[in-house]
């Protein structure tokens, strides 16, 4: 089982995910269970989970972000596995 999209479709989510990356630090400082797909550099797309949180000085701006990425790409791969026996389950049930 692939997870690959076409590039420009990988390359808009990744943007669209970079963009909502970059508002929750900067409205809540903290980032928890933020789910996204990244692309490696073999082409092949891994989800992540990251926490983290912003590091802000006396001002107040932001120095860096500090946290955890976690790859759950085989977890991910595992349920849509099962959800897909389940429908196919359910259609062969409701076809006898």
């Amino acid at each position: 089982m692939r997870l690959e999209k076409p590039d420009r479709q990988a390359e808009e989510e990744e943007r669209s995910s970079a963009t909502r990356w970059h508002a929750i630090p900067g409205e809540q400082g903290i980032v928890q269970r933020f789910e996204t797909q990244f692309q490696r550099k073999d082409g092949s797309i891994c989800w992540v989970s990251i926490n983290a949180r912003a590091v802000i000085d006396e001002a107040g701006t932001v120095l860096y972000y500090e946290g955890t990425m976690e790859d759950f790409t085989e977890s991910k791969r595992e349920i849509e596995e099962l959800r897909r026996m389940v429908e196919k389950s359910g259609k062969a049930t409701s076809g006898s």
